[in-house]
């Protein structure tokens, strides 16, 4: 397919800054791109979505796909069609006074007549040793994402507070061989959980975890510190996420107690002309949901892109 056609001269003044290369700023970049804008997209390098060694719940792929070559297949779409990806960290942004926007990356500076936040988070890892052996394949942070692959199987709930019992109990849905291992964290589950979590026979350990076992990066067994041994297939944490809004909280941009950017229904955030999309944004954090809203924004902010004899009275 070739290259379609893009202006030639150099472009001082972008027309949509990004920051962030995930699936929601590299979908808004394409639309955005595919709509004659002039984009630049500022990749860190360090998305959460790589951890996922297999996405088997994104449309379009029935034997799965790889988080890496996820990213790796969008980056190269957007380019296709005309996206700039700069491989570096922004590290600073400001409004000018002609009301544009202004990023720091590398050593320079970048302005754009509109910006989009895709700044996504960064998953807690739980404090158990071992357990990077096990990231991405057999122990997940989504139920909404690896349910499925529970069905049956034996699974250990990293965690002591009600987010680790309210996961054992939704897991139920999948499997009823599930226990939730507090490892070193005090115990502070509910009464209200712990009567739900005993009315289904949902045993808690609350012995160390002195190592985790398997191979091929695929979980066997959970080797606690008073000796004992439990069979297992997968894990899952509930040691939570940290959204990247540092950058948003410094131009002014409004966040919800969780720390994610507050937008509208178009994912606009309070300031003008500024937008958000992926992770950053408060929702259940799939790549499909990502992609989405990364689509909404760049759809929604390219109209204000629009000449004055482009629009009516």
């Amino acid at each position: 397919m070739p290259e379609p056609n893009r202006l030639t001269e150099v472009i001082q003044v972008y027309d949509v800054l990004i920051i962030g290369a995930g699936p929601g700023g590299l979908s808004a970049g394409l639309q955005l791109a595919r709509s004659n804008r002039t984009v630049l997209v500022f990749d860190r390098g360090r998305q959460r979505t790589v951890y996922a060694h297999n996405y088997r719940n994104y449309l379009g792929f029935p034997a799965g796909i790889s988080g890496k070559e996820l990213l790796d297949l969008g980056r190269e779409q957007a380019r296709v069609f005309g996206v700039e990806i700069l491989q570096a960290e922004a590290t600073g942004v400001r409004k000018t006074a002609e009301g544009a926007f202004e990023v720091s990356a590398g050593g320079k500076s970048f302005t754009g007549k509109r910006l989009i936040f895709a700044t996504g988070v960064s998953d807690h890892m739980p404090k158990i040793p071992d357990v990077m052996n096990f990231m991405g394949t057999s122990v997940f942070h989504c139920l909404d994402c690896e349910g499925f692959e529970l069905i049956n199987k034996r699974v250990v709930v990293f965690g002591a507070k009600n987010s680790a019992a309210d996961a054992a109990l939704r897991i139920l849905s999948f499997t009823p061989q599930v226990f939730i291992a507090t490892h070193e964290d005090p115990l502070e589950i509910s009464d209200k959980y712990l009567n739900k979590l005993q009315e289904n026979s949902i045993e808690i350990v609350q012995s160390p975890i002195l190592h985790l076992k398997g191979q091929e990066h695929i979980l066997e067994k959970v080797v606690f510190a008073d000796g004992s041994e439990r069979a297992v297939d997968f894990g899952y944490s509930t040691a939570g996420s940290k959204p990247h809004n540092e950058l948003a909280l410094s131009l002014g941009v409004e966040t919800i107690p969780n720390g994610h950017i507050l937008v509208d229904k178009d994912m606009r955030t309070n300031l003008e002309h500024v937008y958000a999309a992926g992770d950053i944004v408060n929702s259940s954090q799939q790549v499909s949901l990502a992609v989405a809203g990364g689509v909404r924004a760049a759809i929604m902010l390219n109209k204000t892109l629009l000449k004055p004899n482009q629009k009516p009275d």
